[in-house]
């Protein structure tokens, strides 16, 4: 099974709040017709209607944060185009904490890849469990 990131607990407690019901963690995501697949953290449902996958990072390692972007930003791209390759119609999220998007953001190559690549944020006041904002 996949790590869970240390900040997770949090962003589930942040969606509840919001609403946001956790249907399934660990989301199988399949990469194509071989046999390789991946792990979204959380598959969420709000009603019948609404549902999200939901990949979370917490940027904790202040010295390494730019290479957790780099990793993130890949992530997301390749679980993305797997879910729309399986056909799959549900939005895929970015939960992150609102303090790290801030630090991260400063840099205009950082926006404008976050712009470019149309990666949906969810941020996340960690202290407080609770959904500060939407990017999409």
């Amino acid at each position: 099974m996949p790590a869970v990131d240390n900040c997770e607990p949090q962003v589930v407690r942040a969606m509840e709040k919001d609403g946001w019901q956790v249907v399934r963690r660990h989301y199988l995501i399949r990469l194509g017709k071989g046999r390789g697949a991946v792990y979204a953290d959380l598959r969420l449902q709000k009603d019948e209607a609404q549902i999200l996958i939901v990949e979370v990072k917490c940027f904790e390692r202040r010295g390494s944060q730019m290479d957790d972007l780099y990793q993130a930003i890949g992530q997301y791209m390749v679980y993305q185009k797997a879910l729309a390759l399986a056909g799959q119609r549900e939005p895929l999220y970015l939960a992150m904490p609102e303090a790290a998007f801030r630090r991260l953001r400063v840099h205009d190559a950082i926006q404008a890849t976050i712009q470019d690549a149309k990666i949906k944020l969810i941020l996340v006041d960690i202290s407080r469990e609770e959904v500060v904002e939407w990017v999409h």
